[in-house]
């Protein structure tokens, strides 16, 4: 505990406690006092999945609306399936990459998902689902692109689209240094008109969380037959 605070309020106390890292938490009132268990995430859950926003400080502020919503749902679907997600972008704080890490491996997390939409501004007319993942870290039990290419078959198939391939990174920071299965979804193209109109609908929405939620439920299947 890096500091605590409390202050009256109508009808209620409310507790600040800051934390030097990330904890799970639990509350009650036991003989008068309150009493707040701290618990390291891999103490409670045995699936921990890091949602990172990639790229959206450069896109239009209404394609980063639609990233974000995009993002949000693929972290409900994967919550009702009993993962834990923590969404970076809820850090109340852009995160640089130095941080990112820190913070992904403060929460022992196993599986890193950066969300992004492309923007292609030489080839609008480009659409389809990318992955991007780096290749040079040797992982037996899943591999970084078997990962990549699981989560573009699944959402390919699901929104009946184009796979664009699996592109290796060469430059993403995070993706280089990460030693936990680590891809970045971009399920759609928001530059190209169509592609764009069908990512606004919620039924199409729908499908993109679904199908990330089916590709990490496989990976998760191989992961743990290990």
């Amino acid at each position: 505990i890096e500091s605590a605070m409390f202050w009256e309020e109508t009808e209620k106390i409310t507790i600040h406690i800051q934390l030097t890292e990330i904890y799970e938490y639990e509350s009650f009132l036991e003989n008068g006092y309150l009493k707040v268990n701290l618990y390291k995430p891999s103490d409670k859950y045995d699936r921990i999945v890091v949602l990172d926003e990639v790229g959206k400080e450069g896109l239009p502020p209404s394609v980063q609306t639609l990233l974000h919503d995009i993002t949000e749902l693929v972290q409900v679907k994967l919550e009702e399936n009993g993962v834990r997600v923590y969404h970076l972008e809820d850090q109340g704080e852009i995160l640089g990459d130095a941080k990112k890490l820190e913070l992904i491996e403060q929460l022992e997390a196993n599986m890193y998902l950066g969300m992004g939409l492309y923007m292609s501004v030489d080839n609008p007319g480009d659409f389809g689902t990318v992955t991007m993942c780096d290749t040079s870290y040797f992982r037996p039990y899943i591999s970084n692109v078997t990962l990549a290419d699981i989560l573009q078959k699944e959402i390919v198939t699901a929104v009946q689209g184009k796979a664009g391939g699996v592109i290796e990174s060469e430059e993403n920071p995070v993706l280089k240094n990460l030693k936990i299965p680590a891809t970045i979804v971009y399920p759609g193209h928001a530059s190209n008109k169509q592609e764009y109109s069908y990512m606004e609908q919620p039924s199409y929405q729908e499908k993109i969380a679904t199908a990330v939620w089916n590709g990490v439920s496989k990976a998760y299947e191989m992961i743990e037959a290990q």
